[in-house]
């Protein structure tokens, strides 16, 4: 016996699922059945994607990578900055020690001082 549809919280009619098990929001009366859908993993519709697989290009790559990376040493593996990231360190430092002096100055010539304390 068929399971009887949840009633609609809006009042209207529910439809019985279709008995092929596709979509219930699909109306296929008017067009026939869909077509099954085939893997998207698959090279054919016969293939299983979880199947046996061989050693492709990729995993010989990725094996020689690993091995290539077993004999290097750590500072190799440590990696190098660009140049765009010594630039913005050396900018941003040049900037924060020029504020620091600046600020330095204004002490030392008595523009700034602390509760009447000055040099």
């Amino acid at each position: 016996a068929a399971a009887k549809p949840p009633a609609s919280p809006f009042g209207a009619a529910a439809k019985p699922p279709a008995a092929s098990g596709g979509s219930p929001f699909a109306d296929t009366s008017a067009f026939g059945a869909a077509p099954k859908a085939s893997s998207p993993f698959a090279q054919s519709s016969g293939a299983n994607p979880f199947g046996e697989a061989s050693l492709g290009k990729k995993a010989v790559a990725a094996a020689k990578l690993a091995e290539e990376q077993a004999e290097m040493t750590w500072w190799d593996r440590v990696p190098k900055p660009a140049m765009a990231q010594v630039v913005i360190v050396f900018s941003f430092t040049t900037i924060i020690g020029l504020m620091i002096a600046t600020f330095w100055l204004t002490i030392k010539l008595g523009a700034v001082s602390y509760n009447g304390y000055s040099n």
